[in-house]
């Protein structure tokens, strides 16, 4: 009966750790997602963030949300501002979403902006 029992473990073990493997991938991107800053922070309601991809969706709408985005975008003095080229900005050119110095409760969207953009300086090769 122990043979059994061993038997069994393993082969649920077995069976798990596949499964493991399998859904790896779906919860390390998950969890990405869920990484995002929260628009309701205070933080990063006063540093004015948001992400210019979708408030330029949203400003084509109508309403008071549209009426936001609008504003929001017309307090962008650079159109090529983004989060990817600011100063702060941890990620690479090709990352997606960042660490932000500023805004430290999650990643920011690369392409986001805020009123405290400052532009990446430029190292120069020696």
């Amino acid at each position: 009966m122990e043979n059994h029992n061993s038997r069994r473990t393993f082969l649920t073990t077995v069976t798990l750790g596949v499964a493991t493997l399998f859904a790896a991938p779906f919860i390390k991107m998950q969890g990405a997602l869920a990484a995002l800053v929260s628009m309701n922070d205070p933080l990063v309601k006063a540093l004015g963030y948001f992400n210019v991809a979708e408030a330029e969706v949203a400003a084509k709408g109508k309403g008071a949300g549209a009426d936001q985005a609008k504003a929001s975008l017309k307090a962008r003095t650079d159109k090529k501002a983004f989060c990817s080229t600011c100063n702060f900005y941890q990620g690479d050119a090709k990352s997606k979403t960042a660490k932000c110095t500023l805004i430290t409760s999650g990643d920011v969207a690369s392409t986001g902006w805020c009123r405290s953009w400052s532009a990446k300086q430029v190292q120069k090769k020696a």
